[in-house]
Order: C-alpha cells, then sequence, then structure tokens
C-alpha cells in the first residue's frame, strides 16, 4: 500500500552543512555547477585570474564527465550498465579516486561502501530524489538488493587503470567522496595561483579552506532559533580540507518514521544510531567525505566507551590521521552528546541540550 511522504524542507538561508564566516571582505569570486549542486569559490587576498577559473572549471567538468552517474559517455554510467566481465579504462585522476576509495573501504571496515548504489536506487535517492508517492522498500527487496553491494567483486589493476566487473548487476557510486576530492583538487588550483586565503566550498557539506577565521556548522535539527549548532575556530589551520555528513540532508518521512539518505551496506537500511552529524577537518579531501559518512553508521553506547563503535573508530582515525580535528553530534532520545577530539576553547557550542564529550 502507498504511503505518503513528507520532505524535510528549509528556508533558504538554513541549507548549508558547513559556512566559512570571518574571512576578511571578500575580493573576488565565483560560482559553478556540477555534480548536481553549487560550487562557490572565494578569494580574499587577490583576483581569480581567467587561467585559473578555466583550471578550476576543466577540473569539475572532467570529474562530472568521469563520474556522474546519469551521463552516458561517463565511466560510471558504462560501468553500472555494462554485462559481468566488462573491462573499461579510468583517468589519472580516475586512477586516484578509485586507490582512496579502496583505502576507505578497508580503513572503515567496509562501512563506506561505493557499490552502495542498488540500495540508494531501491530507497530513492538516486538519481531523481525525491519521489512522491515513496514507499518504503520491503525486507524481501532489501535483501535481494544487498547481494548486489558488492565492491570486492570489481577488479582493480592500477598498471593497466582499469577496473573490471566480475559480477553481474553491480553498480557504482562515488558521489559520497567526489565533493571532497573536487574541493580539495580547486584548493591546489588556488594555491598553484599564488592565493593564500580564501575557500571552496562544494555543495557546502565538502570545503577546502586556504585561510580563515572561523567554521560555522548547521544544527542537524535546524530551526530559525538555532540555525547553527556550534562554530569552530579555525584562525590557525591553512590548507585544509572538511567534510560534513548527517541525517538531515535527503529525508523520507513516513508516519511517525524518517528514513535518510545514509544507507548501511550490511543490513541495507537508512541509519538510526542516533548520530545525527559529522564534521572532520584536518585530513585528505577523499577520507574526510568516506569517513564522516562511515561514522554516521556505527552505535554508540553512552554508558560504557569500551563498547562503543564509533569510540572505537574514533580512536582509529586519530591514531592514523593526528591532525585530525572531529565532531559528533548524537542524540538517542535519551542521552545529547558532542563527542570530540578537540578543547572546549577551541569552539563554541551554542546548544546547552548537548554535553560535550572527549574521547
Amino acid at each position: 500500500m502507498k504511503k505518503t511522504f513528507a520532505i524535510l524542507i528549509a528556508l533558504t538561508c538554513f541549507i548549508f552543512s558547513l559556512c566559512l564566516s570571518a574571512c576578511s571582505p571578500t575580493v573576488d569570486s565565483f560560482s559553478l555547477s556540477y555534480f548536481n549542486t553549487h560550487i562557490y569559490i572565494q578569494s580574499v587576498d587577490k583576483t581569480i585570474s581567467q587561467s585559473t577559473k578555466n583550471k578550476l572549471n576543466h577540473l569539475f567538468s572532467s570529474l562530472q564527465n568521469e563520474f556522474d552517474i546519469s551521463n552516458q559517455n561517463s565511466f560510471v554510467y558504462n560501468f553500472n550498465s555494462a554485462p559481468v566481465g566488462t573491462t573499461l579504462v579510468l583517468s589519472e585522476q580516475g586512477v586516484e579516486i578509485f586507490e582512496k576509495t579502496i583505502k576507505c573501504y578497508n580503513f572503515t571496515d567496509k562501512l563506506f561502501n561505493p557499490a552502495i548504489y542498488p540500495l540508494t536506487q531501491l530507497w530513492q535517492f538516486s538519481p531523481n530524489y525525491p519521489v512522491e508517492n515513496f514507499e518504503v522498500p520491503n525486507d524481501v527487496d532489501i535483501a535481494n538488493t544487498l547481494t548486489l553491494v558488492d565492491f570486492e567483486s570489481i577488479s582493480f589493476d592500477k598498471s593497466t587503470k582499469t577496473v573490471t566487473k566480475t559480477k553481474p548487476n553491480v553498480k557504482l557510486d562515488f558521489g559520497g567522496i567526489l565533493k571532497g576530492y573536487a574541493s580539495e583538487k580547486a584548493m591546489q588550483i588556488l594555491l598553484d595561483d599564488g592565493h593564500t586565503k580564501g575557500y571552496v566550498s562544494v555543495g557546502s557539506s565538502s570545503i577546502n579552506i586556504l585561510q580563515c577565521e572561523k567554521l560555522d556548522v548547521r544544527h542537524p535539527r535546524q530551526t530559525k532559533e538555532k540555525p547553527l549548532i556550534f562554530s569552530i575556530d579555525t584562525s590557525k589551520l591553512k590548507n585544509v580540507s572538511i567534510s560534513s555528513s548527517g541525517d538531515y540532508e535527503k529525508v523520507y518521512n513516513v508516519g511517525d518514521n524518517s528514513y535518510c539518505h545514509i544507507i548501511n551496506p550490511f543490513d541495507g537500511k537508512p541509519t538510526t544510531t542516533g548520530i545525527q552529524s559529522v564534521t572532520i577537518l584536518g585530513i585528505d579531501g577523499i577520507s574526510a567525505d568516506a569517513l564522516s559518512t562511515a561514522l554516521c553508521l556505527l552505535e554508540h553506547d553512552t554508558e560504557n566507551a569500551s563498547n562503543s563503535k564509533l569510540i572505537s573508530m574514533l580512536n582509529k582515525i586519530q591514531s592514523t590521521y593526528p591532525n585530525a580535528m572531529i565532531f559528533v553530534a548524537f542524540d538517542n532520545g535519551k542521552t545529547k552528546q558532542i563527542i570530540t577530539n578537540q578543547a572546549k576553547k577551541d569552539f563554541v557550542l551554542y546548544d546547552n541540550t548537548y554535553t560535550i564529550v572527549n574521547f
């Protein structure tokens, strides 16, 4: 039976996941549109040359042409529609993305899985979100679709720059990390042109800053009265990647239940861990994107940190990336926490119903 749905709608000024402020007056800026999202590039030290703008436009267009799931000429589209046994060639940047994706897949114990696209389609989050008359998939369809979420069935050969499909109906989607990669590469183009202050924002969830004073993070349960959950002092940071993921960006509401776009590749269902948002600063763009998504899928035991899968992964990240700054907003209906490795003096919490917990 069909069920009605409601989409969470926010005012235009409230849609941003991350927002930089106090970056000094803008000297130059321009916007682009790729990956079905808004891209904003700002410089506060000098004019962005036409040559640099051309390089930036080429970067984003080349990534879209190779990884857009809807572009019939792209690598991803052709891979997804190809029969088993098909081998396709990647570009140099494609090889780099695939290598880093494999690293993230292994690091997150397979929680970040770029072969999750069949589940994304089943839950109707891609390619045409939102849809009318949304229906919650039944358990049989979920179980059948889970058999297709098999990243390890894809053979990658770096020496030949090729990817081979060894199992039918397996499909890829690099949307979970593409914005972070693009933002980081765009920042490097600005640096190569001599820029020292400003930022690149791709979809407002993946940002690279050359230098700015403060990062504002939207409240995962945003209201007009509480648009932000906290602000982070970024005045001492230079040339860093930032990523934010949460259960609020794409949501279907059915009755009393909400279904977000972050789907667990092991049970095939949208996350219900109580982790509302994750913000990571200070590691490479692809890893920041992948880890912020994977962390949303981990259970958290508020009573015993040793039993918390979330805390275990946070410690693993901190050990591997000692410069990472991590913020997790958690609410299981009983306990509300901001879980972080940062000192209280380094950020301002705007919602005091959350308790700050250091891991």
